[in-house]
């Protein structure tokens, strides 16, 4: 027996039952004899979900992630042989570490795990599928991977290591994969850009700024920063 709310106020239910066959179940309430059905699951059914994946620098692999796929139906999930496969536009960026689905039969409500790395080759959005083959009446079952990913980027060098705090300052930040429209940050305070060399090289004039030492941060447009400590503001 328990308690339902409702917008009157609450009602009695006293039993759930069952059809012969199973495909109907019903809760049954004593005040009005009402009685309320909907279809049961009959087969195997496929449900999944993915962990976060994080934003990852381009050659650099994530931690492990992990597909956790879940029976929802009334009778066992079966994937043969080889049943997970990658497909879609960047399968080679999503390296399957272990697959626990092929070759097992999941029994309903149990689950299966395959976990991978995201290890992408290129910079921006980075996509793909698993894809999953089964005997439910899904398949094959196809699960988006989407992450995104950086550049590898570095500040190796300040042509000018302090300046007064009234800013205007000009310097050159030295280093590696700076993108043509990378901006430049001390302690969080946009610099003014004057100039750009290659991917290696950016003039700029500093903001003014509280006296003491602060980081410079590079930052692409596809998210990848770099930080140097620092440039020190004098009086």
């Amino acid at each position: 027996t328990w308690w339902e709310q409702t917008s009157a106020g609450s009602r009695q239910w006293t039993g759930v039952a069952s059809s012969a066959d199973g495909n109907k179940l019903g809760a049954v309430s004593d005040s009005g004899g009402s009685i309320w059905t909907w279809a049961a699951p009959t087969g195997a059914e496929f449900a999944a979900s993915t962990s976060y994946i994080p934003l990852t620098v381009k050659g650099s692999a994530s931690e492990v992630m992990t597909t956790t796929v879940t029976n929802t139906g009334a009778t066992k999930l079966v994937f043969p042989a080889r049943a997970v496969t990658r497909s879609g536009t960047n399968p080679a960026d999503y390296l399957i570490v272990s697959d626990g689905c092929s070759k097992k039969s999941i029994s309903p409500n149990g689950t299966c795990i395959v976990t991978f790395k995201f290890k992408p080759t290129a910079g921006g959005t980075r996509s793909a599928t698993l894809n999953f083959k089964h005997n439910g009446p899904s398949s094959p079952d196809a699960i988006t991977l989407s992450a995104s990913a950086t550049g590898s980027v570095s500040i190796k060098h300040l042509s000018v290591r302090s300046g007064p705090a009234s800013g205007a300052t000009q310097l050159t930040i030295s280093g590696t994969g700076f993108q043509a429209t990378a901006t430049v940050k001390f302690d969080g305070v946009s610099a003014t850009v004057i100039s750009r060399t290659g991917t290696t090289k950016i003039t700029v004039q500093t903001p003014a700024h509280a006296e003491g030492k602060v980081l410079v941060a590079v930052t692409n447009p596809d998210n990848g920063t770099a930080a140097y400590n620092g440039f020190t503001y004098n009086r």
